[in-house]
Formats: C-alpha cells, sequence, structure tokens
C-alpha cells in the first residue's frame, strides 16, 4: 500500500482546504447547498448524489466541523431525535478556504493572516 506523503511545511489552512476541496463528495455537497434556496436534507442530498445517507452524513460532520455548513438542529437534538435537519451552506468559509488554498498554491504562506501570494499579476507593457 502507497504510504501518503505529508509536506512538512504546510499550513494548517492549506492542510484543512486540501481536505476538504480534494474530496469529491464534500465538494458536490457544498455545490447541491450552494445551489439550493432553502437547506437541503440528507435524504435529499443522497438522492441528488445517488449515495447513501450514512456517507452523507459522515461527510456533512466533516463539513460541519469545519464550518462550511450548518445544520438548523443542534447536534445534541440530532442524536436521540427522529428529526428532519436541513442543511445550509456558510459561503464566507467556503470562500475564505478557496482563498485560503489558492494563496499557498500560488506561494503565499496559506493561513488566514497571510494569504497573500508571492505570484503577481500580468500587467500590459
Amino acid at each position: 500500500m502507497p504510504t501518503l506523503f505529508l509536506p512538512p511545511d504546510m499550513p494548517e489552512g492549506a492542510v484543512r482546504a486540501v481536505e476538504v476541496l480534494g474530496n469529491r463528495t464534500k465538494v458536490e455537497l457544498l455545490h447541491l447547498l450552494g445551489q439550493a434556496d432553502e437547506g437541503l436534507s440528507m435524504a435529499e442530498l443522497a438522492t441528488a448524489l445517488n449515495t447513501n445517507k450514512v456517507s452523507v452524513r459522515r461527510n456533512l460532520i466533516a463539513l460541519e466541523e469545519q464550518g462550511l455548513v450548518t445544520a438548523d438542529v443542534p447536534p445534541e437534538q440530532r442524536m436521540y431525535q427522529r428529526t428532519l435537519v436541513h442543511w445550509t451552506i456558510n459561503a464566507d468559509r467556503v470562500r475564505a478556504l478557496g482563498e485560503l488554498l489558492t494563496a499557498y498554491a500560488l506561494g503565499g504562506t496559506g493561513t488566514a493572516s497571510g494569504t497573500e501570494s508571492k505570484a503577481e499579476p500580468e500587467t500590459e507593457a
């Protein structure tokens, strides 16, 4: 089995961005929630992705832990009640995560306080 290479100097913000944005299911969940006018349930998301609710739930919880999605029912109430939960996207957090990854990929620090990159925009002569 191949060994996973972890760059030693990659900042935590860039690592989080890669973990989230490097996963097709999570990105597709964000895409679907970004298109929705109102929140979507796990069942609606599972149907749209043609997958099971367990997979959707696992990925939604991971996205929620990163602050990228929000549920209309607190986690402690979800555990013990059969409550219909609707999920929404936190567009500002998704945008910020994308900016961190972009800045890091372009030679910046990949941290919230240092999103500038070393790449200079091209100017016309």
